[in-house]
């Protein structure tokens, strides 16, 4: 259940509509339901991928000429 949320996490910052919204809600919802600790993992997953987008943003962002 945590690769699935983390699988809505990644799909929802693509594309944050309601459907990936809900979809994301309820597979979190569902692996916390079937196991506290996956708490934990999602937490720590969720700040890496969240530190991969920052860091694929900054390169990609242009840089103004000085």
């Amino acid at each position: 259940m945590v690769t699935v949320a983390l699988l809505a996490l990644a799909t929802w910052l693509n594309a944050p509509t309601w459907r990936n919204s809900v979809w994301l809600g309820m597979s979190l919802g569902l692996a916390i339901l079937a196991k506290f600790t996956a708490l934990f993992f999602v937490v720590v997953s969720s700040g890496l991928i969240f530190a991969g987008y920052a860091i694929t943003f900054l390169i990609q962002k242009p840089h103004k000429g000085a």
